[in-house]
């Protein structure tokens, strides 16, 4: 939307796929215009809520990357969100089959020169790291963990756990 994003002016607008497997509904209809009110922006926006792919469901992949060639032709996708890693990997090994969420995820950034957002859940013990694999931390260039101190609690606590090519940042942010 070439709104002002933690502090800094976003200078190369374009459009944004959600492609969820939990809460669609609730993001189209609640917490987009929300965010749309926050934020101040009246007016359509190219923010398109879909569903993300599942990678052991043949044709779904492409399938994704059909429909985001034609949004992508309206205005250049510059991120891509899936909800959630888990759900993507149904039909797969939820250990073994990550390097191809991986390897999908690295194929949409090459294609849209876009950046791409995966969320997933971390294991029962935060303190190891994403569950079902390590592939998380060694596949994605970027890892940022997401908690929420006290239950029901509407603050929430990023920390960047792996940042490439960049010095992690001191501190968490909040939001």
């Amino acid at each position: 939307a070439g709104t002002e994003v933690w502090g800094s002016k976003v200078n190369n607008p374009g459009s944004v796929i959600y492609g969820a497997l939990e809460g669609r509904t609730s993001l189209a209809r609640e917490r987009r215009p929300a965010w749309r009110m926050a934020k101040g922006i009246k007016g359509k926006l190219p923010f398109y809520v879909t569903r993300a792919p599942m990678l052991g469901m043949p044709g779904e992949r492409d399938e994704f990357i059909k429909q985001a060639d034609k949004k992508h032709a309206l205005k250049p996708i510059r991120l891509i969100v899936f909800e959630t890693a888990a759900k993507m990997l149904v039909g797969c090994d939820a250990t073994k089959d990550v390097p191809a969420l991986v390897q999908y995820c690295e194929d949409l950034v090459e294609r849209y020169d876009c950046v791409v957002i995966v969320s997933h859940h971390a294991g029962h013990d935060g303190a190891r790291g994403p569950k079902d694999s390590s592939t998380y931390q060694q596949g994605f260039d970027n890892v940022i963990a997401v908690e929420t101190p006290t239950r029901g609690s509407k603050l929430s606590i990023a920390t960047v756990t792996k940042f490439k090519d960049f010095p992690e940042p001191d501190k968490p942010f909040t939001f």
